[in-house]
């Protein structure tokens, strides 16, 4: 049989309710059958000894004891009824408790009973002690029959024993004993549990029918969101956990419809995104092919010009000369020609196929130093394999510097210096030269500095120009090395 939540929640309680009472009358019935198995009666008995004792030590403090002062002790502390100042027959009913006091050598100093224990005479023997039992400094309890009996030394200030209490009570477990006790006893938990486990099931039943009534109309919510009605909603239900979780369920099912919303409006802006993607791609495809053929076709175009020009003034004085400047020009044309083709398929410059940025830019000097006439130094610090973008990057940067120092500086001399960091590769370019104004802002119309900006920063690295009218130029660029660039090759 498949039970509901409020039969689970009915049978829950009631059997933690049925396993409390069991517990509880196994505790009480197992700390009785304790309780006449131990000391703790003559226990206790001996701690009232003790106080007994030690109040008759500050006692002996201040005076010697004597029978008067145990005796007016004994009275006004109220411990045990005194046996002469009642009726004979009430004292016969009371006295089930004996209070002595005796001195070192035996002889009681008072009690609560004078007619049977006189004080002055000797006592040789006690319910559960005798004289020759007596130990100072121990703390002693005994049970014998019915009685449970205490006893403790009296000490003085140089914890001499003086003394001795003897402190029994026949009585202190009597209602304990008593078989209409446990009768009682056990009829009472018997009724107190059959109530309970009653009023239990009934208040079990009545509490689970409204978290019953709550899940359930959570339940339909539930089952007809998922069918697709959006807009179902459950009332509010309090604020314990029921009514957090149909809180929840109102917040889930408006974030679904937003989110619905949300991807329609999305998928509606993709596709407008998606136009506007393919325009920007084609227009920095422009950009980057016109950056391309300025940094490497404008400079060899420039250096074909210049060439031709010389062989031109070289055709009538010097034959041969103009002819190694005619081979140089078809070396330039076909160089020019492969760096074109490289920009047409997307590739590496021709200059780096099959050699690393270090040997393209020697190569790349020694012609430029040819053709112009200057002084080049070009060292490399370090070594190393960096990713293409970097190599690519490098060499177009120092291949329209070249060409702003040939075509503007009229340097005599250029230094280039390739340093391999740990983190980054650095390139510096300077020139003895005229200089120029470096605080100029670089802009689009400084297509060959805003080239070398660009370049960089597309890479995360940085441009430095330092340079002044007169004193040469500086450009010192730094690149950070990936690490696909830190790898041997």
């Amino acid at each position: 049989m498949r039970l509901g939540i409020q039969a689970k929640l009915t049978l829950s309680h009631l059997f933690v309710t049925i396993l409390s009472i069991l517990i509880l009358a196994f505790l009480i019935a197992g700390g009785y059958l304790l309780y006449l198995q131990t000391n703790l009666p003559a226990l206790w008995v001996a701690s009232n000894a003790d106080y007994v004792s030690e109040e008759l030590h500050y006692l002996a403090m201040d005076e010697p004891l004597s029978s008067q002062n145990v005796r007016d002790f004994i009275a006004n502390s109220g411990l045990v009824p005194i046996f002469d100042e009642m009726a004979p027959d009430e004292a016969i009913s009371f006295f089930e408790d004996w209070l002595i006091v005796f001195d070192a050598q035996g002889k009681v100093l008072a009690s609560n009973d004078e007619i049977r224990f006189t004080p002055g005479e000797t006592i040789q023997q006690l319910p559960g002690y005798t004289f020759e039992d007596l130990q100072p400094a121990v703390y002693q309890y005994n049970v014998v029959g019915d009685d449970h009996i205490g006893l403790v030394d009296i000490v003085d200030t140089q914890d001499n024993t003086v003394g001795w209490v003897y402190l029994r009570s026949a009585d202190i477990d009597a209602p304990l004993d008593s078989q209409q006790t446990l009768l009682a006893l056990g009829g009472g938990v018997l009724l107190a549990a059959l109530i309970a486990m009653i009023v239990s099931g009934i208040a079990s039943g009545f509490l689970a029918l409204p978290f019953v009534r709550r899940l359930r109309r959570l339940q339909a919510a539930s089952l007809a969101l998922a069918e697709g009605q959006l807009d179902q909603r459950v009332p509010p239900q309090g604020s314990d956990e029921i009514g957090q979780l149909g809180s929840q369920f109102n917040e889930m099912a408006d974030r679904l419809v937003d989110q619905l919303m949300e991807t329609r409006q999305l998928a509606e802006r993709n596709a407008l995104l998606a136009e506007e993607a393919s325009a920007f791609a084609a227009l920095e495809e422009r950009n980057r092919m016109a950056r391309e053929l300025h940094d490497a076709l404008k400079q060899q175009v420039f250096g074909l010009s210049l060439t031709a020009g010389a062989i031109r003034q070289l055709a009538e004085e010097d034959v041969e000369q103009a002819k190694q400047r005619l081979a140089e020009m078809e070396q330039q044309a076909r160089q020019l020609h492969e760096e074109v083709d490289a920009i047409i398929h997307q590739m590496r410059p021709a200059s780096l196929e099959g050699q690393g940025i270090s040997k393209a830019l020697s190569a790349l000097l020694d012609q430029w130093q040819t053709q112009n006439n200057v002084e080049v130094d070009f060292t490399i610090q370090g070594q190393g394999h960096l990713p293409l973008p970097i190599e690519h990057a490098l060499l177009r940067i120092a291949q329209e510097a070249l060409n702003n120092i040939e075509r503007h500086s009229d340097a005599s001399k250029v230094q280039i210096q390739l340093s391999y960091l740990q983190e980054e590769v650095e390139l510096i370019i300077s020139d003895d030269g005229q200089g120029f104004d470096a605080g100029e802002t670089v802009s689009n119309t400084h297509l060959g500095l805003y080239s070398m900006y660009s370049r960089t920063k597309e890479l995360g690295g940085e441009v430095e120009i330092k340079s002044e009218p007169g004193s040469g130029t500086k450009i010192t660029v730094k690149m950070p090395i990936t690490s696909e660039g830190n790898a041997d090759g």
